[in-house]
């Protein structure tokens, strides 16, 4: 790509900004020009023309030929059809890791995958008792707050996790950490030990432990959890149950095509 496109000093400003063009494209509006991009980004049209530019030359934009309009190139689909052809996989193959997740723990086991901003379940078995958690398949839940959400959020790049963390962190219980730089440390934590852990802090009481399955290219496809009253949930950090559930996730992952660079060993410090 020559300089006249874009300058040899890149920023994680203009990437985040690029991203957010990006993000504007649907499918009821699939065209837009400088000028409007520059008035919904907030920016310079002289920044948002060499942003899009940038974008074209690289071929996730594409110019209309007659006129300066843009929309969305091919090349955005052909990182997008790998995804899909990773996460069509991962339901699938996670009902039965799911099932015997159940067996082994007698608690509620969810899959997970990340749908936005939010996390969404795509598979789940209930555990065979009279008191359990019941989670249905599609519904939508919060990053920052659930073991699950956690473990997706914990493996994500660092401009969206910061901007998750910019956010105003949202009160849903007396437990949900509010504090960026908490949830922070507590993201560090979860990708050094490789699972996260949800006492209460979307819903009162209710607890999770979770752990996250990796794809062939190495990125965070989804998430393997089990939910169940706080009342049952284990004190100590690296419980059974936990290693239970990480090392299930692991296998998953490995059938997805992940090859991990080194053996995953829990950390039991909190």
């Amino acid at each position: 790509m020559s300089n006249s496109v874009v300058n040899t000093r890149t920023y994680a400003s203009s990437l985040m900004k690029g991203l957010r063009l990006l993000s504007f494209f649907t499918r009821q509006r699939p065209e837009w020009g400088v000028s409007e991009l520059s008035a919904e980004l907030g920016t310079a049209k002289s920044t948002v023309s060499r942003i899009a530019r940038t974008l074209e030359a690289e071929g996730f934009l594409v110019r209309a030929p007659d006129s300066d309009r843009f929309h969305l190139g091919l090349k955005l689909w052909s990182l997008g059809s790998q995804v899909l052809a990773q996460q069509s996989d991962f339901p699938h193959l996670a009902r039965r890791h799911l099932e015997k997740i159940v067996r082994d723990i007698n608690e509620s086991a969810q899959a997970v995958i990340l749908d936005g901003v939010e996390a969404v379940y795509v598979e789940t078995v209930e555990a065979p008792r009279s008191i359990r958690t019941h989670s249905a398949i599609g519904q939508r839940f919060p990053l920052t707050c659930t073991g699950t959400g956690k473990a997706l959020l914990a493996f994500q790049p660092e401009a969206f996790i910061a901007s998750q963390l910019a956010k105003n962190l949202k009160p849903y219980t007396r437990s949900t950490v509010t504090d960026a730089s908490k949830l922070e440390k507590e993201l560090g934590r979860i990708r050094k030990r490789g699972f996260a852990l949800n006492k209460g802090e979307w819903r009162e009481d209710i607890g999770g432990i979770a752990a996250p399955v990796f794809g062939r290219s190495g990125q965070v496809v989804g998430a393997l959890g089990v939910t169940m009253p706080l009342a049952r949930f284990p004190r100590e950090i690296a419980s059974p149950a936990t290693v239970r559930i990480v090392g299930v996730a692991q296998r998953l992952s490995m059938e997805l095509g992940y090859l991990p660079q080194n053996e995953q060993h829990l950390e039991v410090s909190v």
